[in-house]
C-alpha cells in the first residue's frame, strides 16, 4: 500500500474531540472499474477513544451541496484494547459509487491526543505495521 501525496486527505493531522474536515481531492466525476480503497489510520499514541469518518462528495470544490457516500464507525480503543495492540489499519474500505468529482473526509473524534494520516490507495493488501 502507497500513499501518494495528491490523494491524501490527513497526513498526521492532530485528533481532539470534535470533528475536523480534510483536505478536498479532485478526483474527476465517474466511477472506476476497480474502486480506490479509502485507508485511515490513528497513531498509537491517541489513547482510548474511536473515530467515524463521513466520505462526503460534491460536484464543486466549495461542497456548497454535498452528501455523504459512506460512514465509517470505528473501533473503540480502551485502556485494556489499545491502538498498540491492532495491526491492521483503523480503516479501510472500498470507495463506494456515486462520486461527483470531489471528495473530502470528515473525521468524527472523541481522541484527545494521536493524530490521523487517510487516503485514497489502489489497494491495501499489503500488511500493515503501524
Amino acid at each position: 500500500m502507497i500513499f501518494d501525496g495528491e490523494n491524501l486527505f490527513f497526513k498526521k493531522k492532530a485528533l481532539s474531540n470534535e470533528t475536523i474536515t480534510s483536505d478536498v481531492l479532485d478526483v474527476g466525476k465517474g466511477e472506476a472499474s476497480d474502486p480506490l480503497h479509502i485507508v485511515a489510520d490513528i497513531t498509537k499514541d491517541a489513547g482510548a477513544g474511536s473515530v467515524t469518518l463521513f466520505l462526503d462528495t460534491s460536484e464543486t470544490k466549495t461542497f456548497t451541496t454535498s452528501f455523504t457516500l459512506m460512514e465509517m464507525p470505528g473501533k473503540t480503543y480502551t485502556s485494556s484494547f489499545t491502538l498498540a495492540d491492532d495491526k491492521h489499519p483503523t480503516f479501510s474500505a472500498k470507495v463506494p459509487r456515486g462520486n461527483q468529482g470531489f471528495l473530502r473526509l470528515r473525521a468524527q473524534s472523541t481522541f484527545s491526543d494521536g493524530k490521523i494520516t487517510a487516503g485514497l490507495v489502489n489497494d491495501d493488501d499489503i500488511p500493515w505495521d503501524k
